[in-house]
């Protein structure tokens, strides 16, 4: 198995650059960085172009952006080596400057509940949860993901579990927006994965919306809004895989024929952002306004026709 507050203008959303992450980098200046190499010494500068203030403008970006695919100008002008083929599903909508927490990781809030959202698919497709909060006013939190390729749903409670005490230790209440299809039965066993998880983690499995559409509209209108000029959507970076999603991992592979197509490719990534999806299309509906800040989500109306079912361990 694999586990896998800073005010900004509109202006200043960009995307992240290839820089190392475990030595120091001083900031010049905006767009302007410095680190040495551990290895030979060396000084590095590293020189973007959002440091001349008269191409640190959305016409100027626009303007020049004209006849580049999304990953050649990547790769040309925000300095990214490791960009992935095809258009990022969320597009511009996702800055790594304004959504990513990158100075402090984003303490969770024991006052409110932890949000899991759940994909799962059959062990060769994998498994993705991804835990999350909303505290007021309206802002979600990304905390940290699990991933799988290897297991199954009734091996992979168990690790959502352990985790969720690791991570969450004096959380008294979780809440579960689960893969709509998590409610149809195995046709293996006749077992439902929605058993599995309430019975593995007492709690009661909230289906996420059904439609494609819908879901992403979700995604995208938390990372368009903001909150008095902080981003309505946190990221910590020990969510690296839905990082990297927003990135392009998540995106709409060219097909044979060149063109796009309609439908975000199948990959590592689509299972972590399917699963964020589903915690945001139910989180907008929730009302936090009771007078303890607490979150009052709606239960689904469902019935199990097997009350007992008990996981195995």
């Amino acid at each position: 198995m694999e586990v896998k507050a800073q005010k900004h203008s509109a202006e200043s959303r960009g995307v992240p650059r290839d820089m190392p992450t475990n030595i120091p980098v001083e900031e010049i200046r905006k767009g302007f960085h410095v680190w040495r190499n551990p290895s030979n010494h060396f000084t590095v500068l590293q020189l973007h172009y959002s440091t001349d203030p008269k191409k640190d403008t959305l016409e100027w970006k626009e303007r020049t952006r004209a006849g580049y695919t999304w990953q050649e100008w990547l790769q040309e002008y925000e300095i990214v080596d490791s960009a992935f083929d095809g258009m990022p599903v969320y597009g511009e909508d996702f800055s790594y400057d304004f959504h990513v927490s990158t100075d402090k990781k984003p303490e969770w809030n024991p006052e409110f509940p932890i949000v899991r959202g759940w994909d799962v698919g059959l062990a060769a497709e994998g498994m993705a949860c991804v835990f999350t909060q909303l505290i007021p006013p309206s802002r979600v939190f990304v905390y940290h993901e699990l991933t799988a390729s290897d297991l199954d749903v009734e091996h992979f409670v168990p690790e959502v579990k352990r985790m969720s005490n690791e991570w969450f230790p004096s959380a008294t209440k979780f809440f579960d927006v689960v893969d709509p299809t998590c409610f149809n039965r195995n046709q293996l066993d006749k077992r439902r994965a929605a058993e599995l998880i309430r019975d593995g983690l007492h709690t009661k499995p909230i289906p996420g919306v059904v439609s494609i559409i819908d879901r992403r509209r979700a995604v995208t209108r938390f990372l368009k809004e903001n909150r008095r000029g902080m981003p309505a959507m946190v990221i910590s970076t020990d969510a690296k895989m839905v990082i990297e999603g927003f990135i392009g991992g998540y995106h709409y592979a060219f097909s044979k024929f060149g063109q796009l197509k309609t439908e975000p490719e199948k990959n590592e990534y689509s299972h972590i952002h399917d699963a964020l999806q589903y915690v945001c299309t139910r989180i907008l509906g929730l009302d936090n306004g009771n007078k303890k800040g607490g979150l009052v989500i709606p239960s689904p109306k469902y019935n199990f026709s097997h009350p007992g079912v008990v996981v195995r361990q």
